[in-house]
């Protein structure tokens, strides 16, 4: 995600909420660090996202409001550095949605002794990134909540 021009940058995710519960049709939220939108000169954002193209992907940038009338359109946690908001995605991006039901809850945290802070070792496998033009490649991360 990135501002116009020399604006802010940063990672998101986007979860796929149901619309009604045990609905097929989803909502979907953006969730991202506090600060990014924050720092966002503006009104809008940019979300590079894929389409695929036959064997291929192409990146798609999709202007998305985080603003209006100067007032933001996403919700800030008070006690830590996250923030959602509603966004809409079209039909044919290729993307993976997060379900909350892979969201820990506080007691699985508390059980694994996961604290905001601690930093995260997270290996997995990119199949198609075509922002960082990688593809099958294992990559290493590491994240602090």
């Amino acid at each position: 995600m990135r501002a116009p021009g020399r604006g802010a940058r940063g990672t998101a995710f986007i979860m796929g909420i149901p619309a009604v519960p045990g609905g097929d049709r989803l909502e979907y939220v953006l969730v991202t660090a506090a600060h990014v939108l924050e720092q966002m000169r503006g009104d809008q954002a940019t979300l590079l996202l894929r389409r695929r193209l036959g064997g291929r992907y192409a990146r798609l940038p999709l202007v998305i409001p985080i603003r209006k009338d100067k007032k933001p359109l996403w919700v800030r946690n008070p006690s830590v550095d996250i923030a959602a908001m509603p966004v809409w995605i079209p039909k044919d991006i290729d993307i993976q949605y997060i379900s909350p039901s892979l969201l820990a809850s506080n007691r699985e945290l508390k059980a694994w002794q996961i604290h905001p802070g601690d930093e995260l070792f997270c290996l997995f496998r990119l199949t198609h990134i075509n922002i960082n033009r990688c593809k099958g490649i294992h990559n290493l991360q590491v994240f602090r909540l």
